[in-house]
């Protein structure tokens, strides 16, 4: 999973209402926020009417939400996932997401400290984390067999 230090979480959080769920044609469903609004922390559910919950996204320009742990039975992070969410300081991703996709990350100059990709992780998209100039330090496991360009450019506090 990915980890970023917690050390400056808030006590809101981010409710079920702040979210729609759109089904898949698998009968699964993806996640996104009703409005850029969202703020605080977000622990989306792993289901929604029954079903898993397996794709991520939409979340682009959420600058208030600071916290967001995503659940084991999500596999995809859509482009842009979280592209400028700014404030964003903690993001959990489980191990089951195949892949950071392109500029999931993004902008989120808020992301602090260490980065452990997910061992289920076989790529990590274009422009990824660029510009989380607050990164320290990466930790890319073995699955990993396609880092695409810029994925961490202007990255300018990595050590490693």
């Amino acid at each position: 999973m990915l980890l970023v230090p917690q050390s400056t979480r808030t006590a809101s959080a981010a409710s079920i209402n702040d979210l729609k769920f759109t089904q898949k044609s698998d009968g699964t469903y993806s996640v996104a926020p009703v409005s850029r609004n969202i703020s605080g922390e977000l622990n989306i559910p792993a289901t929604y009417n029954g079903k898993s919950v397996t794709a991520v996204g939409g979340f682009e320009e959420c600058v208030n939400l600071t916290s967001v742990i995503i659940p084991n039975s999500v596999t995809t992070i859509y482009n842009f996932a979280f592209k400028l969410c700014s404030g964003l300081t903690h993001v959990v991703i489980p191990d089951n997401v195949d892949g950071i996709a392109w500029y999931a990350f993004s902008g989120c100059s808020g992301l602090k400290g260490e980065v452990i990709i997910p061992s289920g992780v076989t790529f990590i998209g274009v422009y990824a984390f660029n510009d989380c100039n607050q990164l320290t330090s990466v930790t890319i496991p073995n699955s990993v067999t396609k880092l695409y360009e810029g994925a961490f450019k202007n990255c300018t506090s990595l050590a490693e």
